[in-house]
């Protein structure tokens, strides 16, 4: 498994906040690293060692979330594996048409 900046760094944790709290706020447009920065009460040279451009942190912000995605479901499948069978699923007759 990817092991993510926020997962080593407080800070960097509250700079991907800070940066997906800019982004819901405004989509993205005129973003910069030292607004993200100020967001997140850190100094601009904080988020250099952990994403170069602007451009990597948005990258990581996203991944960060497409990564969970995963690690959701199989949380989901451990916690309750037979709710998770085929044959529990509102969709397993179309399922079991398209696979066997």
């Amino acid at each position: 498994m990817a092991v993510l900046a926020e997962q080593d760094s407080g800070s960097a944790a509250r700079i991907l906040a800070a940066a997906r709290q800019l982004v819901l706020k405004r989509e993205g447009k005129g973003l910069t690293i030292a607004e993200i920065a100020e967001s997140a009460h850190v100094a601009k040279g904080t988020v250099h060692p952990h994403w170069s451009t602007r451009e990597d942190l948005l990258v990581g912000l996203f991944a960060r979330n497409f990564l969970a995605v995963p690690d959701d479901f199989i949380e989901m499948i451990t916690a309750s594996p037979d709710d998770s069978r085929p044959s529990r699923s509102r969709s397993s007759a179309r399922l079991g048409s398209v696979c066997w």
